[in-house]
């Protein structure tokens, strides 16, 4: 679920669409965690990827990190957008993930991403019904009000998500909304 300072990502996606929105390609791996990393009740029950599956599938991390680090440097030194719903989290995760595996290296900002949830939040009118205040959507519920109707797949499979940000970035293009 990625609430501790301990939390490491377990199944990493970054997909590649061209400037209509149209899915060209994904990088979609589970990764091991490091030695004696135990993924939580909690999570499994998020994103459904449980221990056992983590450990028949999932690769060494300290191998993918470079790979991924590498694509996210292209990106930018191309002046491509790293487009990410709640960008700070998925940040901070990929950061917490090479730090645990030894991968001194890692350099994604959230400065480099572009944030649907952050970029969405004054446009949707969303309230906390606890506060009544003004709250940031949640990756369905932006996809939802702009596109008219649910995403399917799903959500919290990271391409799954991926996909929905990336229809939800498109649609908001679209409206001149960023």
């Amino acid at each position: 679920r990625g609430l501790s300072p301990q939390d490491v990502a377990v199944q990493v996606c970054g997909g590649f669409f061209d400037a209509q929105g149209k899915a060209l390609g994904f990088y979609d791996r589970i990764w091991k965690p490091p030695r004696g990393v135990v993924i939580s009740k909690g999570s499994i029950q998020v994103h459904g990827i449980t221990n056992a599956r983590v450990f028949k599938e999932g690769l060494d991390a300290r191998s993918e990190l470079p790979k991924v680090h590498a694509i996210f440097k292209k990106m930018r030194s191309r002046g491509k957008k790293i487009v990410a719903h709640n960008a700070a989290f998925d940040v901070r995760i990929l950061r917490q993930t090479a730090s645990a595996h030894g991968f001194a290296g890692w350099d994604l900002e959230q400065s480099h991403t572009f944030c649907t949830m952050n970029a969405a939040a004054p446009r949707c009118g969303l309230k906390s019904k606890k506060t009544g205040r003004a709250r940031k959507p949640k990756n369905a519920e932006l996809y939802r009000i702009l596109t008219g109707k649910a995403p399917s797949g799903a959500l919290h499979d990271a391409q799954v998500d991926v996909s929905v940000t990336a229809r939800s970035y498109s649609e908001g293009k679209a409206r001149g909304g960023w």
